[in-house]
């Protein structure tokens, strides 16, 4: 496990009770929420929004196309993905 992660220090399962690969789906978006601050800021922006707006509302917002919209959050996501690979949450 990377250095300062849950598995290295013991924090999550210290604050949850769980180990992640006893994570119930409540217990992967908990931490989730703890690995966001780990993405850029334009990837935790980018995953906040698409959770309540579509890709062309988001688009708007940054002066995108929704199309350009879609790729940065599938590389969003796939970073996220990375960061659950690295502390073994897949």
């Amino acid at each position: 496990h990377p250095a300062g992660g849950p598995g290295a220090s013991g924090d999550f399962e210290k604050k949850t009770g769980k180990t992640p690969k006893a994570l119930s789906e409540s217990g992967l978006n908990a931490y989730v929420e703890w690995l966001m601050p780990k993405l850029s800021k334009e990837d935790r922006e980018l995953l906040s929004m698409a959770e309540y707006l579509s890709s062309r509302e988001i688009g708007s917002v940054l002066g995108i196309s929704a199309s350009a919209t879609r790729s940065r959050i599938k590389k969003a996501k796939d970073n996220l993905k990375k960061l659950l690979n690295e502390y073994d949450l897949t």
